[in-house]
């Protein structure tokens, strides 16, 4: 085997993982950026959970909460979170602190 091959081989593959670490480097960077916006321009809220839905998919029962919050203006708003349990929660004291922006819709 020809070692002119064999380097030129190993140089090849030593660009596409340096290319590769330097896409990883900009997706990284660029997630960082957006969640540092994002953290800048929400408001941190507290909310409630007042209600459990119970659903059924592919055959298992999930439980969704619905949580009640006030906005910045003081008004009461709800709406369900993407996240779902296989088990039912208590509603007793089920706090959710998280961060708000107008995007929230608001369940009626």
């Amino acid at each position: 085997m020809d070692i002119t091959k064999i380097i030129s081989g190993i140089g090849c593959l030593s660009s596409a993982v340096f290319a590769s670490g330097i896409v990883l480097i900009s997706i990284a960077v660029a997630w960082k950026q957006h969640n540092r916006n994002f953290v800048q321009t929400a408001e941190q809220v507290e909310g409630t959970v007042i209600e459990v839905v119970e659903r059924r998919h592919d055959g298992k029962k999930l439980f969704l909460p619905v949580v009640e919050f006030s906005d910045h203006l003081g008004q009461k708003r709800k709406f369900q979170p993407k996240i779902s349990y296989d088990h039912n929660i208590t509603l007793s004291a089920t706090k959710f602190k998280f961060y708000m922006t107008e995007k929230i819709p608001n369940l009626r």
